[in-house]
């Protein structure tokens, strides 16, 4: 276990043993991160702005809501430097993290737990190929076809 497995698409992964996990600054406009290294040269680096942006529930008499900013990343800090036997797996596109999940026990505020969460920072596609695949606009035929197609339909019914 401790591993770190990085997916550049739904076909393509790969696994590596996980050497340290730190949080750290690498530049000012990248903000604070997670820093997932492995003996190679592989690393996974999760921005701590991405997870705290990404939307999460809030509901009257919830009880497992996060209510500010500060312990959202306080959590998910203490989920990857406090980890016991994690898995732990990026998606990444582009040469960034635009998603993780993290399987494993952990230690979060002085409780023991084993937690399996991941989140989504980016919206990514799963199909085929590689998570963000560029939107292709329909040609003069596609319209035309799609308009004879709609036409049709009308007529039948």
């Amino acid at each position: 276990m401790n591993t770190l497995t990085i997916r550049t698409s739904t076909e393509k992964s790969k696994t590596y043993k996980i050497k340290k996990i730190s949080k750290t600054t690498l530049s000012a406009e990248r903000g604070r991160v997670i820093l997932i290294e492995t003996y190679g040269k592989e690393q996974c680096v999760i921005p701590m702005a991405k997870i705290v942006a990404t939307p999460r529930p809030n509901y009257q008499g919830c009880t497992h809501c996060f209510t500010d900013d500060v312990e959202v990343e306080n959590y998910y800090t203490q989920m990857f430097l406090n980890r016991k036997k994690s898995e732990i797996s990026c998606d990444v596109a582009d040469g960034e993290t635009v998603g993780f999940n993290f399987i494993g026990g952990t230690t979060i505020n002085g409780e023991a737990k084993l937690i399996s969460s991941g989140l989504v920072l980016e919206s990514a596609v799963y199909s085929d190929g590689p998570f963000l695949q560029k939107e292709i606009k329909p040609s003069a035929l596609d319209k035309l076809l799609d308009q004879a197609a709609d036409l049709l339909l009308d007529i039948a019914f």
